[in-house]
C-alpha cells in the first residue's frame, strides 16, 4: 500500500500514560495544538515537526497495538495494520480520513477487505455499511484513473456508481462519503 505523503509523526499510547506524555512534551519545548476528536493531543516539535500523541481508550487498541509490533516498516517501527488504520480513520471522521480510507481500501486486496471487514464488524459494527461504500468508491476511483493494476469486480463498480449518484442528487458538489456522515457534513459545509 502506497504511502500518503504527511509531514506529521503518530503515535499510539495508552490513557493511563497521556498525562506523563504531555508533561514529558512540554518539558522538551513542544507546543500544544489542540485535542483530538479520538482521544489524545496534537503538538509541534521545537523544529515544527507535528505529532500526533493518540491516547487509545478503546479496548481494541490493545489489539490494534499488538498487531502493529509484528507489522514493521523498512526503520523497523511497527505500524497499525490496515484494518485498525481503517477503523482508527473512520471513527476520527474527519473528511480526510474518509479520503484516505477510500483510496486504501480501493487498493486492498480481498484478504486485507475480509480482514477489515472482520475488524470493523467486530469494533464498530454499525459502520460496516459505509466501509462497503468505501470499498466501492475507492475501486470506482482507481478504475476511472487507470491506475489500479488489481481487477476489480463488476457488481462493486456499479454498486459504488449508483451509491455516488444518490450522494451527487443530495449534495451535488461535495465529494461522497459515507451515508451516515453525509447530513452532518453537509450541514457543516452549507453553514
Amino acid at each position: 500500500m502506497p504511502e500518503r505523503a504527511t509531514f506529521d509523526v503518530d503515535i499510539v499510547l495508552p490513557i493511563a500514560q497521556g498525562s506523563e506524555a504531555r508533561r514529558r512534551l512540554e518539558g522538551a519545548g513542544f507546543q500544544y495544538l489542540g485535542e483530538l476528536s479520538i482521544g489524545g493531543s496534537s503538538w509541534r516539535s521545537p523544529d515544527g515537526v507535528g505529532l500526533v500523541v493518540i491516547e487509545g481508550r478503546e479496548s481494541w487498541w490493545e489489539l490494534a497495538v499488538a498487531e502493529a509490533s509484528r507489522n514493521r516498516d523498512d526503520q523497523d517501527l511497527p505500524v497499525l495494520t490496515l484494518p485498525y488504520l481503517v477503523l482508527m480513520k473512520l471513527l476520527a471522521g474527519r473528511v480526510q480520513d474518509v479520503a484516505d480510507v477510500s483510496r486504501m481500501l480501493g487498493r486492498a486486496s480481498d484478504e486485507e477487505l475480509e480482514r477489515v471487514r472482520a475488524v470493523i464488524s467486530t469494533h464498530a459494527n454499525d459502520l460496516l455499511e459505509d466501509v462497503e461504500s468505501l470499498i466501492g468508491l475507492g475501486k470506482l476511483e482507481w478504475e476511472e484513473s487507470g491506475s489500479d493494476p488489481r481487477s476489480l469486480r463488476s457488481s462493486e463498480v456499479i454498486a459504488a456508481r449508483e451509491r455516488a449518484g444518490r450522494f451527487r442528487r443530495i449534495a451535488p458538489g461535495l465529494p461522497p462519503v459515507p451515508s451516515r456522515r453525509m447530513s452532518a457534513l453537509r450541514r457543516s459545509i452549507v453553514r
